[in-house]
Parts: structure tokens; sequence; C-alpha cells
């Protein structure tokens, strides 16, 4: 039914761009003999009229409906019988809502075409889908895609390692887990399915609850999420009064959550730098993990796995070695204040050190590009770091210490 439905609106969005670009080629050819004074003005606001009307009336819903269907094919393939459903039953409800808008709006065979679609997303939910769904309630291997599956056993499995540790602390959250995923439709719909299969297949720890944040661009079947609602949900994944966010990348830089244990990509990172903002979050003290779920066969995300754990290697062999200079100075390092963010995280001369190279390899989005430290005088010492070239920070720091070293580190 999806595929039949895809292919009635690219041939129907085909005939009209050829409509389209027929009436723009007529009026491109009259505006090159038209005098605009009185020879032919009458033919050429004639024909610049119709194709106002044409343009007017080209359905800007149509071109919506395509990636909407789009998605709910990508969410039965990811999420399995249930993503598909309930994507599904968000978009017949959005189209059963605005209907008359859409048909009041549009040109008579987008009309025909939107009731269309909408008979049919309606007949494929509440016949189809949702008789397999009632029928299979229990055969969760069939309702849910292997990867989600695979998913929520993991977390599963930490929550309860977390509750049976002698050293948990019952008066906070056990457990901080942040499943990125690549698809504002993905994170919205893996809510809700993460919801539904918590409760009927880990009664026992009903405790694990989660929300999605993404970011402020419409999915189309649901509200645009406000920075307002963003920041309530983060602030309640800080509280602890949910364990469990589904997050697009919009929080992949800006989510700081020190005691976040396990981070999950549900869907491959795009690139080095994505790779290494995810896997950053992952920041508890003990037990720390990050997955990324991807298929056995798939060759070509494997490979890219390997490519970022070997830049990645090669980044702290970097550090490694560029470190070595800075192992006779370390007692310098020790006299100088660490430095202490707002929400109180220390850190001290040599982290620092290492902070900087990490933030430059994300950067050179996986290439390294070093900062340079230069020298001026014998006593005291100035020390001069300059960023690289594409780093917001464009000034040289200066730092003047009577020990070569001390200067050093008081620059990082």
């Amino acid at each position: 039914i999806l595929d039949q439905i895809s292919l009635e609106i690219a041939e129907h969005y085909s005939e009209s761009r050829s409509e389209r670009d027929e009436q723009e080629y007529q009026l491109s050819e009259l505006m090159l003999f038209t005098d605009y004074q009185n020879t032919n003005m009458f033919n050429y606001n004639e024909q610049s009229a119709r194709y106002m009307q044409i343009c007017q009336s080209q359905s800007i819903t149509v071109p919506k409906l395509k990636r909407h269907i789009d998605n709910i094919k990508h969410m039965g393939n990811d999420l399995g019988l249930m993503g598909l459903y309930l994507a599904s039953l968000h978009l017949k409800n959005c189209l059963k809502i605005d209907l008359n808008n859409q048909l009041n709006f549009n040109k008579l065979s987008s009309q025909q075409l939107i009731m269309n679609v909408h008979n049919k997303i309606e007949l494929m939910t509440d016949s189809i889908l949702n008789t397999l769904v009632e029928t299979n309630s229990t055969n969760y291997r069939l309702l849910y895609s292997e990867k989600v599956c695979s998913l929520l056993e993991q977390i599963v499995e930490q929550y309860a390692l977390t509750l049976s540790l002698e050293t948990y602390d019952y008066s906070s959250s056990p457990m901080k887990c942040i499943v990125f995923v690549e698809r504002i439709c993905t994170a919205i719909i893996l809510s809700e399915l993460f919801e539904n299969v918590c409760q009927k297949r880990y009664p026992e720890y009903n405790s694990i609850k989660s929300k999605y944040v993404a970011g402020t661009k419409s999915f189309g079947i649901k509200d645009v999420m406000s920075a307002k609602h963003q920041r309530q949900t983060i602030n309640e994944f800080r509280t602890g009064k949910i364990n469990c966010l589904i997050a697009t990348a919009v929080v992949e830089e800006g989510l700081d959550i020190p005691q976040c244990n396990l981070v999950f990509r549900f869907n491959k990172p795009n690139n080095f730098c994505s790779y290494m903002q995810s896997k950053g979050r992952a920041r508890a003290k003990k037990n720390a993990s990050f997955i990324i779920l991807m298929s056995s066969d798939d060759d070509k995300a494997l490979a890219e796995y390997r490519e970022y754990e070997e830049i990645e290697t090669m980044l702290q062999n970097e550090f490694y070695f560029r470190s070595l200079s800075f192992d006779d100075d370390i007692e310098d390092a020790k006299e100088l204040q660490p430095y202490v963010t707002e929400k109180g995280v220390i850190i001290d001369a040599v982290r620092a050190v290492r902070l900087i190279y990490e933030y430059c390899a994300i950067l050179g989005h996986g290439q390294i590009f070093p900062p340079r430290v230069l020298f001026h005088g014998s006593g005291p010492y100035t020390c001069i770091l300059s960023m690289p070239a594409n780093c917001p920070v464009r000034n040289d720091i200066m730092c003047e210490q009577n020990r070569k070293g001390l200067a050093k580190y008081d620059c990082w």
C-alpha cells in the first residue's frame, strides 16, 4: 500500500511539475518579445496570470505527503510492525484533522490525490495494521525489530545491574541513558514504543521512563518542539524524573550529564565528529558504556566504525607523544589552580591539555590539527598558544611565568 501511494504521489508531482515548466517556458518566450508598451502586453499579462495561478494552485501538501510516507516506511524497517503502526496512526490523525484545509487550498487533481491517500492510510491503519498488532500482541519478535529488542534488553540489563550493586543509592536514579537517533520521527515513535514494550514485557521495571527531545523543526505529524519544551525535558532527565532520553543530534553538543552511564547510537553516526560527541555523553565515573547498534552484515557501517576507532586511536597516540614533552613539567602543573565549571566540574592543567587536543580533532572532522605553542623570552617566559584556523577562538592566548613549564600549562 505504501509503495503504491508513493508511486501515485510521484506521478502526480511529475505531471504538475511538467505543467508548470511548460507555462514558465511560454512566459519566458513572451518576455523576450514584449516591448512592455503596447504591442503584445495583453498576451504577456494573460500568460503571466495563467502562470501565477498554476504556481499558487501547486500543492505544498503533496511533497510533504511523500516525505511522511517515506518516514513511515523507514519506521517499519527500523522499528518493526509496532513502529509502522504508530507512525501510520499519527499520519492518519494528522490528515483527518487538517483534511478540509488541504482540500480547500489545492487544485482538483491534488484534492483527489489527498483524499485517496487519506482513505488508504485509514484503511491500512485501522483494518490491517491494527488487526496484526492485536493478533500478535505477545509476539515481541514480530512486533519489534531486532534492533529495538536488543536496545531494550541492554537497557533493562544495565538497569537491573545497577539496582543490584551494594553501593547503589536508592534516593537517586539508578541509570541515565541516552539513545541517539537520526530522524525526528524515529525519536517520536521510539519514545512511544519504548513505553509500550516496557509496560508489557518488563512490568517489574516500570520505573524506566523515557521521553524524546528533538530540534524545533516540524516533523509534520507532531507539533513543533519549542525551545522551552526542550529545556523542560532535559531538566527532567537531569533530575531523574525520566531516565531514558531519546534524542536527535540537537543534544550531541549541548547536553552535559556527568552521571550518564549508558549511551546508544540507534543509527550510525554520520561522521567522526558525531561519533566523538555522542560517545562523550557517557560520563559516569563508573561502568559507563557507549554502544552502536548496527547489523553484522552491514559492511559499510562496520568499515566506517573501524575507521572512527582508528582515528580515535591516532588522536590518543598524538596526544601521548606530544604529552611526553610535558612530563618533565608535571610538577609545574600541580602549582596551578584547577579550572572549575559552573556545574562544579574540576579540570586540572593536565586534563586541560587533553581536552584541547580532543577538541581540535573534532574541529578537523577526524584529521589532527593540533594547536601551536611558542615561547618568548628567557625568564620570565611568555608562552603563546595559537588554536587552529577553524577554531572560533581567534586571538592567541599568552601567559607569563617564571618557569617555561609553568607558562606552558598556564596557557592550556
